[in-house]
C-alpha cells in the first residue's frame, strides 16, 4: 500500500541517515581488477580502489571526465534529489556535447563506454542496491501502479530453484543517462509489469526517455499519486 504521498517517504527526518547509508555501502565495495577499465583510462591499477578513489583519480588524469562532471563531487550525483535531475541532465548533456562536436563523434563510444563503466549498475546491483532498498524500506506495492507488489517469485531454471526478486526501475534510463546508472532517487521500487512489461510492449517509445517527456518521478516532492494515476478497466466482447 502507498500512504497519501510516496514523496513524503523521501522527505521524512530519517531520509538523510538512509542517503549516507547507501552511499556508503557503494563505497566500500571495491573495484576489482579491470583490465578494459585500466586501458580505457591509462591507469596503472583499479585494485581495490572505491569508487569515489577512482571518481577523484578520473577527474585528474582525464580531460572528458574533468570536464563533464567539473563542479559535481560523486556524492552529490549519487544522492541528487529528484527535483535536481533534470536541470543535472540538461548540464551535463550539453557538455558531452561539445566534447563530441569538438571531436567529430568519433570518441562517442568510447566516452559512454567509460561514463558505464564508472556509474555501473551492473556491478553494484545485487551485492548493495537491490539488497539496501529492500532492507532499509517497507515498500510493498510498486511506485507506479500501487497494485502490484514490488517482489516477484520466479523459477530459476538453471539452478532449479525458487528465488525472490525485487524490482527497482531507473527512472530515467541508464542507457540514455549512464552516469545516473546508480544514483539513489533514480530508482524506482516498482513491479515487474510496470519496470518490464510494459517497457517492452508497444507503448516502449512513451515510457522510454522521461526526461524529453517531462515526467516526474514518483519519488519527487512535486508528485501527487491520487491526483495524476488514473485506471481504466477494459471489458472484452465475447466472440
Amino acid at each position: 500500500y502507498i500512504p497519501k504521498e510516496i514523496s513524503e517517504l523521501y522527505v521524512s527526518p530519517s531520509i538523510n541517515i538512509i542517503e549516507d547509508a547507501f552511499y556508503s555501502e557503494l563505497l566500500s565495495y571495491p573495484f576489482d581488477k579491470t583490465k578494459s577499465l585500466k586501458e580505457k583510462f591509462n591507469l596503472d591499477s583499479t585494485d581495490n580502489l572505491s569508487l569515489e578513489e577512482l571518481y577523484a583519480i578520473l577527474i585528474q588524469l582525464d580531460k572528458d571526465f574533468k570536464y563533464i562532471f567539473r563542479g559535481y563531487s560523486l556524492k552529490e550525483i549519487i544522492l541528487m534529489k529528484p527535483e535536481a535531475i533534470p536541470s543535472f541532465i540538461i548540464e551535463i548533456e550539453s557538455r558531452i556535447s561539445d566534447i563530441l562536436y569538438a571531436d567529430d563523434m568519433d570518441v562517442s563510444d568510447e566516452l559512454y563506454y567509460k561514463l558505464k563503466s564508472i556509474f555501473n549498475y551492473t556491478k553494484f546491483q545485487n551485492e548493495i542496491i537491490t539488497p539496501f532498498f529492500k532492507n532499509n524500506f517497507f515498500f510493498k506495492t510498486c511506485h507506479y501502479c500501487n497494485k502490484t507488489y514490488t517482489t516477484d517469485i520466479v523459477f530459476e531454471k538453471k539452478d532449479k530453484k525458487i528465488i525472490v526478486t525485487y524490482q527497482l526501475d531507473h527512472f530515467y534510463e541508464k542507457a540514455n543517462y549512464p552516469y545516473l546508472g546508480i544514483s539513489f532517487y533514480n530508482f524506482i521500487p516498482c513491479c515487474s509489469t510496470c519496470n518490464s512489461t510494459i517497457k517492452n510492449r508497444e507503448v516502449k517509445s512513451i515510457v522510454d526517455d522521461c526526461f524529453s517527456k517531462k515526467c516526474i518521478a514518483p519519488n519527487n516532492k512535486n508528485f501527487y499519486f491520487h491526483n495524476k494515476v488514473k485506471f481504466k478497466t477494459f471489458f472484452a466482447k465475447d466472440d
